[in-house]
């Protein structure tokens, strides 16, 4: 028997700690989504950023930190940024009491889809416009969120 345990090889390992890998990824991800949330809902513009040289307090909720993240998140992603911080929190949390099979596929594809999305309107590939806008802006949270 001792001698078994010895021998485990690595996948015998990996197998061996797969939940306990899950539940600490999964609060990571919580954590991260949490740090993303707070950071963007508590942005205001007069806080010192990279963006912003002021001798202001920091108002953000994550202080210097978040307000420089909730900037940077702000200019790629906009409002999407909170969204895509709830998906996370949302992932990392169904991660961490181990509800449902691993489907990275899922993840990959999400970030895909922001990203180019993303990336089409800041090359100015495609305006949108009026609700439409607002539209696309929902979707492509939401399209994070699978």
């Amino acid at each position: 028997m001792a001698t078994r345990t010895a021998e485990l090889d690595a996948a015998d390992m990996r197998e061996a700690s797969d939940p306990v890998w899950r539940i600490v990824t999964g609060a990571g991800a919580f954590a991260a989504g949490v740090f993303i949330c707070g950071s963007v809902g508590s942005y205001d513009v007069a806080d010192p950023s990279w963006n912003a040289a002021t001798d202001q307090t920091v108002n953000n909720l994550f202080g210097a930190g978040g307000a420089v993240f909730a900037d940077l998140a702000r200019q790629l992603l906009g409002w999407s940024s909170w969204i895509a911080g709830f998906a996370l929190m949302l992932g990392g949390a169904m991660r961490a009491v181990l509800i449902g099979t691993p489907r990275i596929y899922r993840w990959m594809l999400g970030c895909w889809l922001c990203l180019s999305r993303q990336l089409v309107l800041q090359l100015g590939l495609f305006r949108p416009v009026g609700l439409y806008a607002l539209a696309l802006e929902v979707w492509s949270g939401m399209v994070c969120m699978i």
